[in-house]
This record gives C-alpha cells, sequence and structure tokens, in this order.
C-alpha cells in the first residue's frame, strides 16, 4: 500500500499512518546491515530477494538524498537559485535539508565526523549549490543595489 501510494518503499521511521510498518521496515534494514557486518541476523536471502523484488532499498537515506536534491533542482529552476529560505513553507523538509547538507560540509571543512561524501559535493555543486548561502544572498543584494543605482542615479 505505502509503495502504491509514495512510489517506493522507503517508509519514514516516524510514520504516523502505520507505525509498525515503520517500526518492521526500520527492523528489515537493521537485521540486513548485521547480515552485511557477519553478525547474527534473522535477515534469510530468501527475504532479501523478496524485499528488493518490490523495490525495496536497503539505505533508505540515499534514495531521500536523492528525491531532496530533485526537489533543490526545482527550487533553483524557479528561484534561480539553491539558497532555500529556512522557513519556506511550500517544502519545510527540503529548508531543513539543505540546512543539513551545509552543517554537515562544515563539519568535513573542520575535520569532524560528518555524512557528507565527496560524490554528494560533487552533485550539489554541479547545480550551484553554494556552502555559504549568505555569501550568495550577499552578492545577489549588491546586484540589486547597483541595478538601482544605475537606474536612479
Amino acid at each position: 500500500e505505502y509503495r502504491d501510494e509514495h512510489g517506493d518503499c522507503n517508509v519514514p521511521k516516524n510514520y504516523e499512518p502505520n507505525p509498525p510498518l515503520a517500526k518492521w521496515v526500520a527492523c528489515q534494514r537493521a537485521q540486513h546491515r548485521l547480515l552485511q557486518k557477519r553478525r547474527p541476523s534473522h535477515m534469510a536471502k530468501e527475504r532479501i530477494g523478496r524485499l528488493e523484488g518490490i523495490g525495496f532499498k536497503w539505505d533508505g537515506r540515499c534514495e531521500v538524498w536523492d528525491r531532496r536534491l530533485g526537489e533543490l533542482q526545482e527550487y533553483r529552476d524557479e528561484h534561480g537559485d539553491c539558497n532555500v529560505p529556512k522557513n519556506y513553507e511550500p517544502n519545510p523538509p527540503l529548508a531543513k535539508w539543505v540546512a543539513c547538507q551545509r552543517a554537515q560540509h562544515r563539519l568535513l571543512q573542520k575535520r569532524r565526523p560528518s555524512h557528507m561524501a565527496k560524490e554528494r559535493i560533487g552533485r550539489l555543486e554541479g547545480i550551484g549549490f553554494k556552502w555559504d548561502g549568505r555569501c550568495e544572498v550577499w552578492d545577489r543584494r549588491l546586484g540589486e543595489l547597483q541595478e538601482y543605482r544605475d537606474e536612479h542615479g
């Protein structure tokens, strides 16, 4: 049912319409991680095949990341930049995701543990993402001010 409605099997951990399903999905991923680490697990190869047969992804975070990147590209196409405001009402999860990408990048720059991978940095920069959104906004406002000065003297 979830897949038919949402187009994927990436049930969020806090899925209110069906908390037992969310817990079960998280358990399947946890059991698969144990199996990958060669630790005791209840995950059988037959179950892996059945889950993968319906499009189940073992790392749901990657799927969400890709979806958010697509949403960011749509935002950029509409607004001309990737600076999603923190209080972006049409898509609050996108605003939170953008802030998280910048925070993870800052951690990486400080050589602290981070989930930001080089591949993701390249994909973000490839669509024009700026790591310090405030600088980009400042530059845009300066340009607008120069245009105002040129028009009004």
